[in-house]
């Protein structure tokens, strides 16, 4: 029925005058009210939808049909550890920094991922690279999320570790974990953990230089007269979406 119609509550002369839709709704709608009396078809909410996840760097995304909500996390990459041929120990490289942010979209939004790249080894080594979250079309722009590389590990020092990357514009930004001292002077220094990986503990002798396991993380510094640093784990972004 198009235009008006004046549901009474039964055995009552209480009732409200409503405005039909002017054509049926498409299969599986409902029939929903605006609180103004005026009535139209919807779709209803369908709540999770999937998790994307990117490990590639400068790759495009869109959220799917229908999408109106995604939540966004992502972390940098973990600082590389240095190489040493005297007696001290390197500290240990930083972790990557992490955000998370809810934003409200729709499948017309175009969004760039950059992915940070692990820290290099090496005599000196490197930092984890920032992973970003950029707006590019489709909708109201959002600023850039950023969560930035963790710190090289120094080498031959007694110094403290490599810091933990950063993070900016999320609705939780939290550091990554800092990098170890060397024990002792002469061992490699534990990595520092990010939000997605445990860095590698430290331990004594060659290689000595341990691995971080997950995104973000980084390894132990190398151990004092042979120790050959590891390159840190790469970042990582992943999208929940939601309808």
């Amino acid at each position: 029925m198009v235009g008006t119609v004046i549901a009474k509550v039964a055995g009552s002369s209480l009732g409200a005058t409503y405005t039909m839709p002017a054509a049926d709704g498409a299969a599986g709608e409902f029939l929903k009210t605006d609180g103004s009396t005026n009535l139209s078809f919807a779709s209803a909410a369908a709540g999770f939808h999937r998790v994307v996840v990117k490990t590639a760097s400068d790759a495009t995304y869109s959220p799917d049909t229908g999408v109106t909500k995604i939540v966004v996390e992502g972390v940098g990459g973990g600082g590389g550890g240095g190489n040493t041929t005297v007696g001290t120990g390197c500290a240990g490289p930083g972790g990557g920094g992490y955000f998370m942010k809810k934003l409200d979209v729709t499948s017309s939004y175009v969004i760039n991922v950059q992915i940070g790249a692990g820290g290099t080894t090496g005599a000196a080594g490197g930092d984890g690279g920032d992973t970003t979250v950029t707006y590019v079309s489709g909708g109201v722009s959002f600023s850039t999320l950023t969560a930035s590389g963790g710190d090289y590990g120094q080498v031959n020092s007694a110094a403290d570790g490599g810091a933990g990357g950063t993070a900016t514009n999320g609705d939780l930004n939290i550091q990554g974990g800092n990098g170890g001292m060397p024990a002792g002077g002469a061992y490699d220094a534990r990595g520092g953990s990010s939000m997605f990986g445990f860095g590698g503990e430290h331990g004594q002798g060659n290689p000595g230089s341990r691995s971080g396991t997950g995104y973000g993380s980084a390894p132990s510094g190398g151990a004092a007269n042979t120790g050959t640093g590891k390159a840190g784990q790469q970042g990582l972004v992943i999208i929940w979406e939601y309808k």
